[in-house]
């Protein structure tokens, strides 16, 4: 036999215990994992809606926020709009998308049950817009509202990605530094998720100057 270095400290006394990286049974042919797979957990809906700090650049509120009645129940949302004053409500997603995840706002839309104005400029889920000018244009109004004090909601289907890339480009358009835009609206519960919707951002920044009025 051989001595086991003097680092590893006395050889144990008794039965070898079982090896941790198997769980073998009665009359089982081959190993077992110990470690069993977990059921996969479904990630929380991030609140809705969530405000987004703008002062200096800005007197008014912006709200980013997951589809209104995904996640929430209609009538909540309906509540939040009453609540936080919120005057126009930009939306990232198209109608199909809304009537497969979000039935009452669907209807909510078509009955003109929306306490605000609204505008929509869809892009595909993990998508980005495609022509940088015309999304400008669509988040003008936002950033003009936001200039005039009044309170914008920011919206796609989870309020992540879409709406994380949406809320850096309207923060520019109002003259937010780069660095605090991103902290704000991370802080916030959004970012992009894809590096294609981090590219638009980048490439939306440089076509548009920071601060300008559209």
């Amino acid at each position: 036999t051989h001595e086991a270095p003097a680092w590893l400290g006395p050889r144990p006394v008794g039965p070898p215990l079982p090896r941790p990286e198997f769980d073998r049974t009665p009359g089982q042919t081959g190993p077992r994992p110990l470690m069993k797979a977990l059921p996969m957990v479904q990630p929380l809906a991030p609140p809705a809606p969530r405000s987004l700090a703008l002062a200096p650049e800005a007197p008014g509120f912006l709200w980013l926020s997951a589809m209104p009645g995904r996640f929430t129940p209609w009538a909540a949302f309906a509540a939040a709009v009453q609540q936080h004053r919120i005057g126009l409500v930009l939306c990232l997603t198209g109608p199909d998308e809304i009537a497969a995840k979000a039935p009452a706002y669907a209807q909510a839309l078509q009955a003109g049950a929306l306490r605000a104005r609204w505008q929509a400029h869809p892009v595909i889920d993990f998508g980005v817009p495609a022509d940088l000018d015309g999304f400008a244009g669509f988040l003008a109004p936002g950033a003009a509202a936001l200039r005039a004090g009044d309170a914008v909601l920011l919206h796609c289907a989870a309020g992540i990605g879409r709406t994380g890339s949406a809320a850096l480009c309207l923060l520019h358009l109002l003259g937010v530094p780069e660095a605090d835009a991103e902290a704000r609206v991370t802080a916030a519960g959004s970012h992009p998720e894809t590096p294609a919707q981090r590219d638009f951002v980048a490439r939306f920044r440089a076509s548009h100057p920071s601060g300008q009025m559209l």
